[in-house]
């Protein structure tokens, strides 16, 4: 690079005194030795002015390029951070962009209309009979929560639930294995939420049991003709009636109270799914069944 492209290349000097320095230089050749001396002061001076100023810029170019090249910004033209090949670099400089709004993180509610949840009353309910299997024939075993995770492909644990309960349970499944085959004959997964405090023989809390092979055991079934309800998706049996408990009384066999039972019935992930639950308000047992078939406690009731 000569003399007149750096000075170009550096920018901020008035062409004129980039045209003179290099004029004063070549008419200076071209003057016979003893001529017109009277000028060469002033041509002297200037071009002296001029290369002290080139080399001030150039000093300060150079300085700022090993700056530059020390902090590994980006390379010079390219306007791209990254690794580069030259060793010539420039400090790096936030790209020029119109300010975007914030963007929040708070998701959404999932809203349930609670005009459009339908509860089937009943007369009673039932409870179905535990199946006997010989165990010279079948053996009981017990599964953990990542054997019950990997057999149904999802949980069934309530993403939410009242703040007085307590989850109980460790999450298992009981099955019944035939011992020759290995082949499972039955199976329940069962998740107890109680409130052990609670002062009446019948606990407040819900029950949710599911199984692939269908629900056989311990579990509580409607009786009367019912209608279903979209959960997010998914159609539920809702249930409701109200039964006494005792001690009764001798004479006149009045219970001691009555307490509210709900029932949801529904299929999910394969599985017939069932949930019980004792002394809950209907929004609160709506809003338990939700969580499960939507994973999630972000839930709001709307029109209760």
């Amino acid at each position: 690079m000569n003399g007149e492209n750096l000075l170009k290349s550096l920018g901020g000097i008035d062409e004129r005194f980039v045209a003179e320095a290099m004029s004063v230089g070549s008419e200076s050749r071209r003057i016979p030795f003893g001529a017109e001396t009277e000028r060469r002061p002033r041509h002297i001076g200037v071009a002296v002015a001029a290369c002290l100023a080139a080399a001030l810029i150039a000093s300060v170019f150079f300085a700022s390029l090993r700056r530059g090249a020390s902090e590994g910004d980006v390379l010079l033209g390219s306007g791209e951070p990254g690794p580069v090949e030259s060793p010539y670099m420039l400090p790096s400089r936030a790209p020029q962009t119109s300010e975007a709004p914030a963007v929040s993180d708070a998701s959404e509610p999932f809203l349930l209309d609670m005009g459009a949840i339908h509860i089937n009353e009943q007369e009673g309910i039932v409870s179905d009979i535990a199946p006997y299997y010989d165990p010279a024939l079948y053996r009981d075993e017990r599964w953990d929560a990542d054997a019950v995770s990997e057999y149904f492909g999802r949980s069934f644990a309530s993403a939410w639930w009242p703040g007085d309960l307590a989850l109980l349970s460790d999450g298992g499944l009981k099955a019944t294995v035939n011992r020759e085959s290995g082949e499972v004959v039955w199976d329940e997964l069962c998740l107890v939420y109680r409130d052990e405090d609670y002062p009446d023989p019948i606990k407040r809390g819900f029950t949710v049991a599911a199984s692939r092979l269908g629900l056989s055991r311990c579990c509580v079934y409607m009786t009367d003709s019912t209608e279903t309800s979209d959960v997010f998706g998914t159609d539920v049996v809702f249930g409701h009636c109200s039964l006494s408990y005792g001690p009764y009384d001798p004479d006149t066999h009045e219970p001691s109270g009555w307490y509210d039972v709900y029932l949801a019935d529904f299929e999910l992930g394969g599985a017939q799914v069932s949930v019980t639950a004792n002394r809950l308000t209907e929004e609160e047992f709506v809003k338990a069944v939700a969580s499960i078939i939507s994973r999630t406690d972000d839930i709001e009731l709307v029109g209760a």
